[in-house]
């Protein structure tokens, strides 16, 4: 019997499948970065510095916000709750321009 070439169900190689659960705690707080950044980058693109005044619905300039609040409440759904009452929510709310005190 060659034992150094046994294939038996048992052996401890790793299977794809535990490869790839294996980086799953790896995957999940990357995406949550990239998608923070991918939402910051997108309203600061799109719509720019929020100012006062008032903007009629059929507009481009709603259109560009109506866009960017959908992003921003994705988000919110996503990532946010996780960080919320954390220092984490206050900066990511600061680089969208908000004053927070």
């Amino acid at each position: 019997i060659d034992v150094l070439s046994s294939s038996s169900p048992s052996s401890s190689a790793p299977t794809s499948s535990s490869i790839t659960w294996m980086y799953l705690p790896l995957t999940i707080p990357t995406w949550m970065v990239t998608y923070t950044i991918t939402v910051l980058l997108f309203k600061w693109i799109v719509v720019g510095r929020y100012r006062e005044g008032v903007v009629k619905v059929p507009s481009i300039a709603y259109l560009r916000w109506w866009i960017v609040d959908r992003a921003i409440d994705m988000w919110e759904l996503w990532i946010g709750r996780f960080i919320l009452g954390t220092p984490l929510i206050t900066l990511f709310y600061s680089l969208m321009g908000a004053k927070v005190h």
